[in-house]
């Protein structure tokens, strides 16, 4: 469902009215103060899918010159990335920020946010979106490929780390290494429950990946493991140069990022570090399947 924005802030002024939080001014205005736009409600899934829920919003309406603005991204994101813009506003924020009045907004955006969770609601929405019709938005299927890769420089500045994370490279990357890094994303926790398991691979199916890289690479090879779980060094111990992560989700995203290959079973997690890195990913959909360089996509 499409609301317009000034229905949800005299809602919301009712709301706290009757609850004594009197913000009236404040919110006439804002009111005021702003055009149509499109507000991301709640996000979705764990950190890489946020990723990918915002920007694929956020590229679309920047080419189209739609307001965007996501509130809680912003509180839970934002401090991360330094060069990150904020869009929401001080008073968005504040009001996002107190578990009491986000508890309000949240009942009441349950009630009027447009799901996008098929696909086929899509091409609705764009079409809503391009005729300026202001709207909350949730969901996960929102995707605008061609914008996306219009701005990978615009992100990649946007989603550039702190320094404390990029002065972690030089421990696990030798800047003097004649040759390429193979990143290996050994998916384990979730996945062993996520549609069965049917990606939660043991360390034999990584290992014959491994193996098969090395076979048609014409490269040396400087291989760096990531998991969520903890890897036993000892298990891959035939393979020189190799080098197991220890870092946490933020650490491992960038190092990711700056792999040149990565192989791993399908997830959010690879795609986001070839989207604002360098790598080139092949995703284990078939245990048994085959590799070669061809196979490999850029996001």
């Amino acid at each position: 469902m499409l609301c317009h924005f000034s229905d949800f802030f005299s809602t919301l002024f009712f709301v706290f009215e009757n609850t004594k939080l009197i913000i009236a001014p404040q919110i006439n205005n804002f009111q005021k103060n702003i055009n149509q736009m499109v507000i991301l409600s709640s996000l979705y899934g764990q950190t890489s899918n946020n990723y990918f829920q915002y920007v694929n919003i956020d590229a679309y309406c920047k080419e189209n010159n739609i307001k965007f603005i996501a509130p809680m991204f912003e509180l839970k994101y934002a401090k991360k990335f330094p060069n990150f813009t904020k869009k929401s506003g001080l008073l968005i924020q504040l009001l996002y920020k107190n578990r009491i009045t986000r508890g309000v907004i949240n009942r009441i955006l349950k009630k009027i946010t447009y799901k996008l969770d098929t696909i086929e609601n899509v091409p609705y929405f764009k079409e809503k979106l391009i005729n300026r019709n202001i709207c909350f938005v949730s969901g996960w299927y929102f995707s605008s490929p061609k914008e996306l890769s219009l701005n990978r420089l615009y992100y990649k500045n946007q989603f550039q780390p702190l320094n404390s994370i990029l002065e972690k490279k030089s421990k696990y990357f030798d800047l003097d290494f004649d040759g390429i890094t193979l990143g290996v994303h050994i998916r384990r926790g979730d996945y062993k429950e996520f549609l069965d398991g049917k990606y939660y691979y043991e360390n034999d199916v990584y290992i014959k990946f491994i193996e098969k890289f090395i076979e048609i690479s014409q490269y040396n090879i400087n291989i760096l493991i990531f998991s969520n779980e903890k890897i036993e060094e000892e298990v891959f111990s035939r393979f020189e140069n190799l080098k197991i992560s220890k870092e946490n989700v933020d650490t491992d995203h960038y190092l990711m990022s700056e792999c040149n290959y990565l192989i791993g079973p399908p997830s959010t997690f690879t795609m986001w570090a070839s989207y604002i890195g360098k790598p080139k990913c092949f995703q284990i959909v078939n245990p048994d399947g085959q590799l070669n360089l061809e196979k490999f996509i850029k996001y």
